[in-house]
């Protein structure tokens, strides 16, 4: 199973102001939402409130939360290791909060990224942070082998393309050579005030 390869809590899926947990199976090839608040002891995963099945073998290993142009957002990654999870299976996806019960993940999003080598692993690492500081969240989306692809919010419905992305970090040693790493840090390195961004 691997349950909880990836976990984001606290979270209010929805909007009942009380935190709600998702957690990724990674062999499974599902993402599980919970409904909190929740009680102390086993969960079984019939308990789950959403049960998203991604497009292809593989399910999302890396998630995360923030607020897109239609609200409320979670935008959901793909594979970075093993390598051979790399595949076609998908592209990271944003989907609009309170999470849809169940579906494909890639059917039910609102945004998916798409022009993305899909054997790079595409969106091993994905956050939504502020980076310009005008008080919207950005997209940051990390491929293990390519590079890291950064687009300016708010982050609409529709399609995003790699090759419009506002801000390309290119893997340090070309394409295929090497890794770039599987998370990144946002902070003020050099102290100005603002915060950058660090694929790792």
């Amino acid at each position: 199973l691997a349950l909880g390869v990836t976990i984001v809590h606290p979270v209010d899926l929805d909007g009942d102001d009380a935190d709600d947990l998702v957690a990724s199976a990674h062999l499974e090839g599902a993402v599980y939402a919970l409904h909190g608040p929740l009680a102390p002891g086993v969960i079984d995963r019939t308990q789950a409130i959403s049960e998203l099945v991604p497009h292809g073998a593989f399910p999302a290993v890396d998630l995360a939360v923030g607020t897109a142009g239609f609200g409320r957002a979670l935008v959901v990654g793909t594979p970075g290791e093993p390598e051979e999870a790399c595949s076609a299976a998908g592209a990271p996806v944003v989907l609009g909060l309170p999470l849809p019960a169940t579906g494909r993940l890639d059917e039910v999003a609102q945004t998916r990224v798409v022009g993305l080598d899909p054997f790079s692993c595409p969106g091993a690492m994905v956050a939504f942070t502020d980076l310009t500081g005008d008080g919207v969240d950005d997209l940051v989306i990390v491929s293990t082998r390519a590079g890291a692809w950064l687009f300016f919010g708010p982050i609409g419905a529709g399609d995003l393309d790699a090759a419009n992305a506002d801000l390309m970090v290119p893997a340090a040693s070309g394409t295929y050579g090497g890794y770039l790493g599987t998370q990144a840090l946002v902070l003020d390195f050099d102290d100005d005030g603002d915060r950058d961004p660090d694929p790792g």
